[in-house]
């Protein structure tokens, strides 16, 4: 009597546990479906048009060069400069979600710079390089939407040795990711606080410019932000600008040099 007591009490201990281990798996698959569907949700909304951005930065930057002795240029540039927009635009929103993807997101912005200067004869190194990284990136991407999880430390240092690659090409890569940086909006305070800053016009994407210093600073202008005389249509890549800046503006103001 006493054994069957026990063996009852034994089953029933077990049959308990059992309840409260499958509980807890069932609790712990139901959070972690949750983080997936919650990541896929915030990533989803900007994977295509991420996938297709760059995309089009390297294939632009490949045709650019193809046809940069016909009047098809200006077009690729065109779209380049869309693409690397929307780059910049979606690099803020992703920095988390692709934590450690960082660097070879701004290492594609920053490939049309290497396309104006690099020598012809360093072309096919570079954008075979670059190539490279944008596979990795949109491989990478993939499997965490799919997956829902942000990315592996195998996926980081498999974009960390791309990004690497490419030092070995262009090896003021550093220094343009640090621009990038500063055309991102984070321009230091000591900049900030000239009066009067010179730049040259790099490039104009709808009403956004780039501009660069003679010493390598990049600034975001808001075309529609412009003192002084002058026809916004003159606001083109090689044009001289002054730069100002009011308290509290996100860009920059311009006015022509001798306009």
């Amino acid at each position: 009597m006493v054994e069957t007591t026990t063996a009852t009490l034994i089953a029933a201990a077990i049959a308990a546990a059992a309840s409260i281990i499958t509980l807890v798996l069932r609790l712990s698959s139901d959070r972690s479906a949750e983080a997936r569907r919650a990541y896929r949700e915030g990533l989803g909304p900007v994977i295509q048009e991420l996938g297709n951005a760059l995309h089009m930065t390297v294939a632009c930057s490949v045709l650019s060069i193809r046809d940069q002795e016909t009047s098809n240029r200006d077009y690729w540039e065109s779209r380049k400069a869309h693409a690397r927009a929307a780059l910049r635009k979606l690099r803020p929103q992703l920095r988390y979600q692709l934590w450690g993807m960082d660097d070879g997101l701004k290492a594609m912005i920053c490939l049309p710079d290497w396309v104006t200067t690099n020598n012809e004869r360093d072309y096919d190194h570079l954008l075979n390089a670059a190539t490279d990284l944008r596979r990795a990136l949109d491989e990478s991407i993939r499997r965490c939407y799919h997956g829902g999880r942000p990315p592996s430390l195998v996926e980081r240092l498999v974009i960390s040795y791309r990004v690497q690659k490419l030092r070995g090409v262009w090896e003021g890569l550093s220094g343009a990711l640090e621009r990038e940086d500063l055309a991102g909006g984070m321009v230091s305070s000591a900049v900030a606080r000239h009066d009067k800053i010179y730049a040259t016009i790099v490039e104009r994407a709808d009403d956004v410019l780039v501009a660069k210093t003679d010493r390598g600073e990049i600034y975001r202008v808001d075309v529609g932000n412009r003192s002084g005389k002058g026809s916004r249509s003159l606001a083109q890549p090689g044009v001289r600008i002054k730069l100002y800046q009011r308290e509290g503006e996100e860009f920059w103001r311009y006015r022509f040099v001798g306009g």
